[in-house]
């Protein structure tokens, strides 16, 4: 598990953005997003915390928006 925060961290707050769209796009049981942006905050406190949370508050919202729009476009057909 490691190794796949170290290979999203090499991209930064951008790896972080696309990993939280991901994980909140996902209609299954899956971690809260807060506890994402803490581990990587723990891993590497370099981080922006004000810039971690504005990244990872941007990147749920359009996970949470492209799970809304597929859940509507499948249940709609």
């Amino acid at each position: 598990m490691a190794d796949f925060f170290e290979s999203v961290l090499e991209f930064s707050y951008l790896g972080i953005f696309f990993l939280l769209i991901l994980v909140n796009a996902a209609p299954l049981l899956m971690p809260p997003t807060w506890i994402i942006l803490a581990s990587f905050y723990a891993i590497d406190s370099s981080y922006d915390p004000l810039v971690l949370a504005l990244v990872g508050a941007t990147g749920a919202t359009i996970g949470r928006f492209i799970l809304k729009y597929a859940l509507c476009h499948i249940w709609s057909s």
